[in-house]
């Protein structure tokens, strides 16, 4: 049942299970057990739809004996990051004694690791975020996880790794988009096509991107439609194409507003009041461009030296140029506002 529930949601079909979760939750024979797996089913098609508050009060309630706990912790963590309650996912993994070395034999293994990896993420740990993603998709006892529906963990490492090692950031979003057009689901799809654009970074990656939006508005993928929109502004922004970013910046503030989700509302207003600020053509050089990208993914000015061929000191006056330019003030308001 879990199995056949699973696969329409992957597939895109949330009505289709949706509805047999309404037939099995009122067929006598439905098991208190299979019933906890029903209502995890619902609680990730809300979640899925962009009903995150609603998806994370279902996640919350305590179930004795869950043989889906690490399932439901994972999606939890997701649902609780969506919302801006970094904290709260972090101590609910190490309340379950899951910040460390997770059983290979754990069932759910791939998605609790990809929950954990955006985490790290979140607290600016991005090399911790890519050994989870990566690990995510190789479970010892099942060998790789092959399906972008099930995990999307090489998309989520592709844009970790993006500037620090492109080459093995483009292998794995280019096996990512590869593997979702085989699987079909206009979600996978979407999603993996602006991985793949924002890593390619080059005369093609607008049009890319704005594809893969059109895919997820198509599936109301309102999950990563969010974030996609809001990256997507972001990339346009750094390349001065204000009205572009101002456009998607709309789009993501409607759709955050009707759903609820006001972190992101918030996130996506700091970013207009950003754009409405800036000089007409706010670009950044090309160093400037370098330094900053090494230092949102997480590196340090004495590795952004290293890196660069620059000294300690030329690196903290390009990093301090571009955030004047910007109008931002530190490393947490630039991982926000090109995150």
């Amino acid at each position: 049942m879990w199995s056949a529930l699973y696969a329409l949601i992957c597939a895109g079909e949330l009505r289709r299970a949706g509805q047999h979760c309404l037939w099995l939750a009122e067929h006598p024979r439905t098991s208190n057990e299979a019933m906890e797996g029903i209502k995890l089913i619902q609680a990730r098609t809300r979640f899925l739809r962009g009903q995150t508050a609603q998806a994370l009060a279902s996640y919350s309630e305590p179930v004795p004996a869950d043989r889906l706990a690490a399932v439901r912790a994972a999606w939890t963590v997701e649902a609780m990051l969506d919302l801006g309650e970094v904290k709260a996912a972090q101590h609910l993994l190490r309340h379950r004694n899951l910040d460390g070395v997770i059983p290979p034999g754990l069932p759910g293994r791939g998605s609790l690791l990809t929950a954990r990896g955006q985490l790290h993420l979140a607290l600016g740990t991005p090399q911790s975020a890519v050994a989870d993603f990566i690990e995510s998709g190789r479970p010892p006892t099942n060998g790789p996880i092959e399906n972008p529906a099930v995990t999307a963990w090489r998309s989520r490492a592709a844009l970790a790794l993006a500037t620090e090692r492109p080459p093995l950031a483009s292998r794995l979003a280019d096996e990512e988009l590869m593997l979702a057009m085989r699987w079909g689901a206009p979600r996978q799809i979407g999603w993996a096509l602006h991985a793949h654009a924002i890593v390619r970074d080059d005369q093609q990656t607008a049009a890319l991107l704005g594809e893969a939006v059109d895919l997820l508005e198509v599936a109301d993928a309102r999950s990563e439609l969010i974030p996609v929109l809001f990256r997507t502004a972001g990339y346009l922004a750094a390349k001065g194409d204000s009205l572009a970013s101002r456009q998607r910046l709309t789009r993501a503030s409607e759709l955050a507003r009707a759903d609820g989700r006001m972190h992101w509302a918030k996130r996506i207003d700091s970013a207009m009041h950003r754009l409405e600020g800036r000089r007409p053509h706010p670009t950044l050089t090309r160093q400037q461009l370098r330094v900053t990208s090494l230092a949102r993914a997480g590196s340090t000015n004495r590795h952004i030296a290293s890196q660069l061929n620059l000294s300690v000191r030329a690196v903290e006056f390009h990093l301090s140029a571009a955030y004047r330019r910007l109008g931002i003030s530190g490393r947490a308001e630039l991982y926000q506002m090109m995150g």
